[in-house]
């Protein structure tokens, strides 16, 4: 049987619903909110979910988010569900999708590329659903796993 669980309503600010289980921590490292954040962060980790079995979700009082850190999201969670709240009542909402053209958001993870060895801004491209990822530079196609959120 399913806990209920009380997660408190924000009056301005985002939340992101959602979210993998137990990939809330990564989504708020890429949006640098694990470093510094001056309003309340509520998270939830491995909630029941009736449409993902279990989920994350996350609250961001006096929070916006930029085109960028949309991006950043559907990198970590596609799919997650991006809410902005003003005034205690929801304004906009987002599906969190993985960009097709990506730059400078992901570090190449072939040690002989030139965005390693000089200062060049990575391309990437989405593939497979955000599964693969390829290098403008190198060409080289890589599975999410191996590659790392700026």
């Amino acid at each position: 049987m399913a806990r209920p669980y009380k997660v408190y309503k924000i009056e301005d600010g985002i939340v992101i619903d959602h979210i993998p289980n137990k990939l809330a921590v990564d989504v708020l490292k890429v949006l640098g909110l694990d470093k510094e954040h001056d309003g309340l962060i509520t998270m939830g980790v491995n909630l029941a979910s009736s449409k993902y079995g279990k989920k994350d979700v996350i609250k961001i009082e006096n929070k916006e988010l930029s085109a960028e850190d949309l991006n950043k999201i559907g990198l970590i969670a596609p799919e997650a569900t991006i809410n902005i709240i003003k005034k205690g009542e929801l304004v906009n909402k987002h599906i969190a999708k993985v960009p097709g053209k990506i730059k400078a958001l992901i570090k190449c993870p072939n040690p002989m590329c030139v965005t390693r060895v000089e200062k060049v801004e990575s391309v990437f491209y989405s593939e497979n659903k955000g599964k693969k990822f390829k290098c403008h530079y190198c060409e080289r196609i890589f599975d999410k796993k191996y590659v790392s959120i700026l």
